[in-house]
């Protein structure tokens, strides 16, 4: 009909006006954006509990379309030159692992079951195996892979990995002593994370809030501690 026929030419006009006027509309998009943020959350917000498959989908499609691009080769090569800044990761990784282990491991096993569905449905390949066999390409990683034992719980091992990788890169050990090396890394590692210590039972535990290994065990067995 003719309202039909001008919604069309209002439209078709617009987009001649917005393609004409190109840096125009991207500076009236952040100015709303930054006056309506409170808004602009709530409503993302709001979409993405209504439409949480879409979502997850969309994410996955960038992320594939991500590591077929240079600029992922690029990014991750000059990552694995840069041993200050994988160190320093590292540790903050570390620290927050150690202070939040309940938060992490619920984490872990939320990641897992959405990874194994998405393989179900469409065989998509998880990031974290796509960053693997990226990285598997570098050689020094290869060989510190090969040298820490598959049996050792992942966070364990990727942390022993990475820091064998960083000692080699600091020039502390030689890469042709990594399997030599790599079980005084993992008793290192067990040292510093006092896996094998033992604390009190009154000490709070790390991501507990506040809560004391003796809140632990159960009232009918505590008398054999006190």
């Amino acid at each position: 009909g003719v309202m039909t026929d001008a919604n069309e030419r209002k439209k078709a006009y617009m987009r001649q006006w917005r393609a004409a006027n190109r840096e125009r509309v991207l500076e009236q998009n952040r100015a709303w954006k930054k006056n309506n943020r409170v808004k602009l959350t709530a409503y993302a917000r709001q979409y993405y509990e209504n439409n949480k498959e879409k979502c997850r989908e969309d994410s996955k499609h960038r992320v594939r379309k991500y590591r077929e691009t240079p600029q992922f080769k690029t990014y991750l090569a000059e990552y694995l030159s840069r041993p200050d800044v994988i160190k320093a990761n590292n540790k903050r990784a570390k620290e927050w692992r150690r202070n939040n282990r309940e938060t992490y491991n619920a984490y872990k096993r939320e990641l897992y079951a959405r990874m194994k569905a998405s393989k179900a449905r469409n065989k998509l390949i998880p990031i974290g195996e796509a960053l693997n066999a990226a990285l598997g390409q570098n050689t020094l990683y290869a060989v510190a892979l090969a040298a820490v034992p598959r049996t050792l719980p992942h966070h364990v091992r990727e942390d022993v990995i990475s820091d064998l990788v960083l000692a080699v890169l600091e020039g502390e050990i030689a890469e042709a002593d990594l399997a030599r090396v790599a079980k005084s890394f993992i008793s290192k590692h067990y040292r510093d994370s006092g896996f094998h210590t033992t604390r009190s039972l009154d000490a709070p535990i790390p991501g507990m809030d506040g809560r004391t290994y003796l809140d632990t065990i159960s009232t009918e067995h505590a008398g054999a501690f006190l």
